[in-house]
Formats: C-alpha cells, sequence, structure tokens
C-alpha cells in the first residue's frame, strides 16, 4: 500500500490551510469583501487598504501573494534605491555559508563514532549542505549591490 503516513497527511493539511489563506488573501485585495459599511465606491478606489477594510479583512489582505510582492520590491522614491529583499536573501546566504562551513570544520575533527555521520549522510537535511557553494556565490553576487 502507496497510502500517506502521518507526517504526509500533516504536511498536506498545512499546504492547504497557507492555500487557502492564499486565495482568501486575493479575494479580499481584489473585492469588497471585508470592507468597513457606509463607504461609497468613490471612497473605496481612493482610500488606502488599511482603512477600509475591517480588522479579519486586514489579516486575510496580509496573506494576498500580490500584495506581498508589490511590498518586497518597492522602491521607495525618497533616495534610497536598495531593494530590501535583498537584504533578507543576504542574511539567508550568509547563514547558509556559516551552516557549511561548521559541517566542514566537524570534519576536520576526530570522529569517535561514524554511525553518526553515516546517518547524517543520509538525511534529506544533508542537501543543504553541498548546497553552500552556490550560497558564497549569492552572497558575493548581493554584497556587490550595497551603496
Amino acid at each position: 500500500s502507496s497510502g500517506f503516513d502521518a507526517k504526509a497527511w500533516i504536511m498536506l493539511f498545512v499546504i492547504i490551510f497557507f492555500f487557502c489563506f492564499w486565495i482568501s488573501g486575493i479575494i479580499v485585495e481584489f473585492t469588497g469583501v471585508f470592507d468597513k459599511p457606509g463607504i461609497s465606491d468613490d471612497d473605496r478606489q481612493t482610500m488606502k487598504v488599511e482603512d477600509k477594510k475591517s480588522k479579519l479583512g486586514l489579516v486575510l489582505y496580509s496573506f494576498s501573494p500580490v500584495a506581498n510582492v508589490k511590498k518586497l520590491f518597492a522602491v521607495s522614491h525618497r533616495g534610497d534605491q536598495n531593494l530590501a529583499v535583498l537584504n533578507g536573501v543576504r542574511v539567508l546566504s550568509i547563514g547558509w555559508v556559516i551552516l557549511g562551513h561548521s559541517f566542514n570544520f566537524l570534519l576536520l575533527t576526530p570522529l569517535s563514532n561514524f554511525t553518526n555521520l553515516s546517518l547524517l549522510l543520509q538525511s534529506n537535511l544533508f542537501a543543504l549542505i553541498p548546497g553552500g557553494v552556490y550560497a558564497v556565490d549569492t552572497f558575493f553576487l548581493l554584497s556587490g549591490f550595497l551603496t
């Protein structure tokens, strides 16, 4: 039998749960659902989302992928030409580099239990270690964008 085990069902539930919030965010963003009552259609077009949506509407709106991508890649016109998302990717890259170097230093020390090493090499999370080479390149590339 090739049925799902408990972990697979939990993961499937989590994915469906977040997908429902994602779709709800899109619906709230592009429709009048969860708008505050008493707002005219003309005012609705010019108002900020934060002013026209109810609290539940704002919670669901925060999951909208369209709004989040706009915020992530927005460049303010105050003279700041940096994309804030690049700093986040750079932080993740340096964390990945540190993880890879930590593992390499572990290999340079004498091992007392080779069974633990073989279990580590067989785990799915070990796939992150060889990918650290690309994280170094990503970190250096993004550091070039610093002003």
